[in-house]
């Protein structure tokens, strides 16, 4: 991710500024692979939350590192955290199989960019779909683009401002 200030960064602490469970919460957030050890000793001040994954840094390359990746936040959770992990769309399915969906601590956020988002027009959908034909949901979802572009879903990126790494 191209984030000035951002680019060597581990850690980095802020309130959690997108609409998600977690909204208004003091946040450690968490960029890429790190360990508990080192995570424990920067998480002092934060009490509830910790957001993996910031920065755009989940893309695990084997079966392995996705072990290392829910070992690290399972004990977090575990300790009474709560734990969000920014899950590329492409990455889904790896953790949609993993022990992490049964936490009710564990806040997982399934990112789909979409490029140029008010270029399409008024009659745009997204659709949610399985990964074939009756693979592994009962059907699929479709919503007007505009359904999701309301104010109280917005996150403009000025209010990223109060990060600190």
């Amino acid at each position: 991710m191209d984030r000035a200030g951002f680019k060597e960064v581990r850690f980095f602490k802020g309130v959690e500024v997108e609409h998600n469970n977690a909204y208004g919460v003091s946040t450690l957030f968490v960029v890429g692979l790190q360990l508990i050890a080192d995570i424990e000793s920067y998480e002092l001040d934060v009490p509830d939350h910790i957001y993996f994954g910031a920065n755009d840094s989940f893309h695990p390359s084997s079966d392995s590192e996705v072990k290392e990746w829910v070992d690290m936040i399972s004990y977090f959770i575990e300790q009474g955290h709560v734990c969000t992990l920014d899950i590329p769309c492409q990455h889904a399915s790896t953790i949609s199989g993993t022990s992490l969906v049964q936490f009710d601590l564990f806040q997982p956020i399934i990112k789909v960019p979409i490029p140029d988002l008010k270029s399409w027009s008024k009659h745009t959908h997204l659709k949610i779909d399985d990964v074939d034909f009756n693979a592994t949901n009962e059907g699929v979802w479709v919503h007007p683009l505009s359904s999701f572009l309301t104010p109280e879903a917005f996150t403009g990126w000025n209010e990223y401002d109060g990060d600190c790494p």
